[in-house]
């Protein structure tokens, strides 16, 4: 059996695994988070590349690393993980009303054979309109706002969200089904896995 390793303590990462029945072990990247890179899917793959080199020096056997990252980009501007709730808060802020867009970075390092696969996906997500009471009051009922980038679509976030276009697994920070083709890029099978 191939050994899956999450290089992310990311709650929603965690709960996409889980619901597709993949077993994996968490071993969380201490890769500083930087990239010089402009453009959001360039920023978004350089730093999943850094997890997973980070991840892989912490791992062996026959073992597969998963490392991504998600952002959110509006006009121009990369929206990562807040510092604080007031960051927030003005993100929110300036995010609420219009379209952004989430994009999301993964590799899937085979240590094994010194390979890996990186891809990534965007969609766009339309947010209502939010007075500062209502965005007040989500910035302090997220439990898991500082760890996520602009919004927990799985949280409360889905009070204002208007639409999704595009695999909404984007949101989330890592989709399933590319998560599978990159398995089968690199030769392996459903029966390579631990399945619950």
């Amino acid at each position: 059996m191939i050994k899956i390793v999450l290089a992310s303590a990311s709650k929603t990462r965690r709960d996409i695994l889980d619901r597709i029945g993949l077993v994996y072990e968490i071993v969380p990247s201490n890769a500083e988070e930087q990239s010089n890179a402009k453009d959001p899917a360039g920023y978004v793959r350089d730093l999943a590349l850094l997890k997973a080199a980070s991840t892989a020096k912490k791992v062996a056997g026959n073992t597969l690393i998963l490392a991504a990252d998600t952002v959110i980009y509006q006009d121009g501007k990369i929206y990562g993980k807040p510092t604080n709730r007031e960051d927030a808060f003005q993100s929110l802020r300036e995010l609420a009303g219009g379209d952004s867009f989430a994009y999301t970075g993964t590799v899937v390092y085979d240590p094994a054979q010194n390979k890996q696969i990186a891809f990534g996906d965007v969609c766009r997500v339309t947010l209502k309109k939010m007075t500062d009471e209502e965005i007040r009051w989500y910035v302090e009922k997220e439990e898991n706002l500082l760890h996520i980038s602009g919004y927990a679509m799985l949280g409360k976030a889905a009070l204002f969200l208007d639409r999704v276009e595009g695999d909404y697994h984007t949101l989330f920070g890592l989709s399933p089904g590319k998560l599978y083709d990159a398995f089968r890029q690199l030769g392996y099978r459903l029966s390579d896995f631990e399945w619950k």
